[in-house]
């Protein structure tokens, strides 16, 4: 069976954009995964809201290996990481 010029020129187009998707896919999670020691990865970061207080307003929440924190803002204006608890884990302290 014998092949057009432009049928292998339309799948040799599409094998070498998909290898390049595929190889960017995988040096992109490969960077992203080299961090300085210390610091923390970004496939271990999930950032995600949800009304924690159950006021009807959404909190930032920031999940690092499974612990979640709240991200707000201090006195001055500034960002900061709380320790995530709930109204009973307050109470115990």
């Amino acid at each position: 069976m014998k092949t057009s010029p432009e049928k292998l020129l339309f799948y040799g187009f599409h094998i070498i954009a998909g290898s390049a998707l595929i190889f960017g896919a995988l040096r992109e999670e490969y960077l992203a995964n080299r961090v300085e020691q210390g610091y923390i990865k970004p496939r271990n970061i999930e950032v995600k809201t949800e009304d924690s207080n159950h006021n009807g307003l959404r909190e930032t929440i920031i999940k690092v290996d499974n612990k979640k924190y709240l991200l707000k803002y201090n006195e001055n204006g500034m960002p900061t990481i709380c320790p995530y608890t709930t109204k009973v884990e307050q109470e115990k302290f």
